[in-house]
């Protein structure tokens, strides 16, 4: 249902052919293998245009430094193989990042409503996206898509504690040359935008771990290896693994239901956080689509009440009062909408609709063609 998640699968595909590529080249010298993963992240970046594929260098290094053998500067001064990664890197930003970064932080503020007088700062939100990551890769109880609940006090110590403990982790790690660090960092690395000091993405998404979950797994796999090589249990791995597949086939049989249509989706969700306004604006979307225009009203009204600024549910307010044939409420949230947001070109088509329906032909035809103006790709029927 979520096609928008699609790009993560391709983009943790590619990702995956880099990674095997490099290695293979590492243990057997190949050089047709570095440049197959060379040619991998070229293209990769070239046909995805995602900036997360600018991940894949950062793991790469954390693997290949951090894999048990003794690090030194000459260690790091043999590794010439980097350079075509960092390469192909910079001329991505150069060409392509640094042009859209300016236009990904104003669709943040136009399109998502984000303010950044509002965001949390980069100390709040690492224990805060590092913490949810663990959780949702170690059982992803609750279902939460904006991740905009608020977090309790004790909670968010928690979280730091969290943090802490990892931090403490890593050194030992480092101390011990062990090669779990290398696994440990791919895994922080794979989500290096949600860390990024400019807010460029959501807090945490499933969609954001589909690459570090390979590096959980092989994770979790030494961790069990060791466990029953250490304690001289048999089939340790067997039982626990079965134990594992039975729980987490329950917890997808409750997620697909969650998955199962949209509406059940925003259910779910509004469970988890009941003060995000983009859920409500979602669920009156569907409540609309069912024409239970009360349930429709009440919702994006609740929406609005959360955020008075937010001129999509402003805008979808005023839209289902116009399908119910209330033309001066309708104009009257399709016109707070467009001052809210002058960008939404959909409420000046909907404001012509109704003035060209009550004959004012001229009026009409100002909105239509300022909507024209905003997107000039739209085709009216004058």
């Amino acid at each position: 249902m979520w096609l928008s998640g699609m790009g993560y699968v391709f983009y943790a595909f590619f990702a995956y052919l880099i990674i095997i590529g490099y290695f293979i080249f590492k243990k057997t010298g190949s050089r047709t293998a570095l440049i197959f993963s060379l040619t991998c992240y070229l293209l990769s970046l070239v046909l995805l245009k995602s900036t997360w594929l600018l991940t894949v260098p950062f793991i790469i290094i954390a693997l290949d430094l951090f894999d048990g053998s003794k690090l030194n500067l000459k260690t790091i001064k043999t590794k010439w193989s980097y350079a075509g990664y960092i390469v192909i890197s910079l001329l991505f930003w150069l060409v392509w990042v640094s042009w859209q970064f300016s236009t990904r932080v104003t669709a943040l503020v136009t399109d998502y409503y984000y303010r950044s007088e509002d965001s949390a700062p980069l100390v709040q939100r690492v224990p805060y996206t590092l913490s949810k990551a663990f959780e949702l890769y170690v059982f992803p109880v609750q279902l939460s898509f904006y991740h905009e609940e608020p977090v309790s006090q004790p909670i968010f110590i928690l979280m730091n504690v969290f943090i802490i403990v990892l931090a403490i982790t890593l050194t030992y790690l480092l101390y011990k040359r062990s090669a779990v660090l290398g696994i440990v960092l791919a895994i922080i690395a794979s989500i290096l935008p949600t860390l990024s000091p400019v807010q460029v993405a959501w807090f945490i998404s499933d969609r954001y771990l589909y690459l570090g979950g390979a590096f959980v797994a092989l994770l979790f796999s030494l961790i069990l290896y060791k466990l029953e090589d250490k304690i001289k249990l048999k089939n340790l791995a067997l039982y626990v693994t079965a134990l594992l597949i039975a729980l987490y086939s329950v917890r997808l049989a409750v997620r697909a239901y969650d998955f199962r249509t949209s509406k059940n989706l925003w259910l779910a969700t509004q469970k988890t956080d009941s003060r995000s306004y983009r859920i409500y604006n979602n669920l009156g979307d569907e409540f609309s689509t069912e024409q239970n225009w009360p349930m429709a009203i009440a919702s994006f009204s609740k929406s609005v009440e959360l955020n008075p600024n937010y001129a999509d549910a402003i805008h979808n307010l005023g839209l289902t009062y116009m399908k119910m044939g209330d033309l001066e409420n309708a104009k009257k949230y399709l016109l707070e909408s467009y001052a809210k947001n002058p960008k939404l070109y959909q409420s000046l088509i909907r404001l012509a609709q109704i003035e060209e329906s009550q004959g004012n032909k001229e009026k009409a035809l100002e909105y239509y063609t300022k909507a024209i103006e905003l997107n000039p790709e739209l085709r009216v029927n004058q």
